[in-house]
């Protein structure tokens, strides 16, 4: 049963990176040097760079995610603090 909340909370910090994103993307104005950032691209590099599970997730740092998935700086910061919610308080949430 822990499997399915741990996956459960996985999915959930990977949904608010969705939901942030989506919100980034629709505020941006099209420009010759779009800084839309591509949601699918974003989870490739996450995964690539190890962040599979979401023991991995809460390791991640917000220079991670600006240097490595190519997130704007403050987006980086904002995702990093919701993969390092500690798995306990999202489990009473659920």
């Amino acid at each position: 049963m822990s499997t399915i909340v741990i996956g459960a909370v996985y999915q959930h910090k990977l949904n608010e990176a969705k939901r942030l994103i989506d919100t980034h993307n629709y505020l941006r104005k099209p420009t010759l040097n779009d800084s839309r950032v591509v949601y699918e691209e974003f989870v490739a590099r996450l995964m690539d760079m190890g962040g599979t599970t979401e023991e991995m997730l809460r390791s991640v740092t917000a220079d991670d995610l600006h240097t490595v998935c190519g997130l704007p700086v403050l987006m980086a910061r904002r995702l990093a603090e919701i993969f390092q919610e500690d798995a306990a308080l999202d489990r009473k949430e659920a």
